[in-house]
């Protein structure tokens, strides 16, 4: 069941970043098990020629309809289309020696000209002879 699993993660993270001009949503279920991707791209209009920047927000779980535990997600890819590009020498650079040690508040406080998103990570833990918890943590 991972292999179609991951292919539908995949292709759930595809069509919401490749087809959404505005905002987009997919769902793709297998069994008891659901992926679902939802995106939104600003501007809503690009230039019919050359780039433009643009922001991408997107909100990704992973569950099942029945409640049960959901399979282990080992990796999301999330791919463009051949006319989309990453300049990442664009973007302004935090050395690594001001992050050590700090909590996300405080890198984020120490390099905030190199934020370029944010978001929260979310997990459902489960250990044996444990009952399920969902943990959080900010991501930068």
């Amino acid at each position: 069941m991972r292999a179609p699993f991951r292919k539908a993660a995949l292709l759930a993270a595809v069509l919401a970043v490749a087809a959404c001009t505005t905002a987009y949503a997919v769902i793709i279920e297998i069994g008891p098990t659901f992926v679902s991707a939802t995106a939104t791209v600003q501007p809503r209009e690009l230039p019919k020629r050359g780039n433009a920047p643009i922001a991408l927000s997107t909100v990704t779980r992973v569950g099942t309809k029945d409640g049960s535990t959901p399979p282990t997600l080992k990796s999301i890819d999330f791919l463009v289309d051949k006319n989309g590009t990453v300049n990442a020498k664009e973007w302004p650079v935090c050395a690594i020696a001001k992050l050590e040690g700090t909590t996300p508040s405080q890198a984020r406080k120490r390099c905030a000209g190199a934020l370029v998103g944010k978001g929260t990570g979310k997990a459902l833990v489960t250990m044996p002879g444990k009952a399920p918890f969902v943990i959080a943590s900010p991501l930068s």
